[in-house]
């Protein structure tokens, strides 16, 4: 496999795993705890995450 390929797809299981992380901060009672602001970004934060993951998942398939 092209070595392109392997880096997103390593791209993409670490960006995964850190969203998968910030989920369940996201849900903790720490992140309640935050400022409005900061917790305003994080969200925005893992919804970009989610839409990049959704971009690499998409590129993967095509070169498949």
């Amino acid at each position: 496999m092209s070595d392109y390929i392997e880096r997103m797809k390593k791209e993409h299981d670490e960006l995964c795993d850190k969203h998968d992380k910030l989920t369940t901060f996201i849900t903790s009672l720490t992140f309640e705890a935050l400022e409005h602001e900061s917790r305003e970004l994080m969200i925005k934060q893992h919804v970009f995450m989610g839409a990049y993951i959704d971009i690499l998942n998409q590129r993967i398939m095509l070169v498949k």
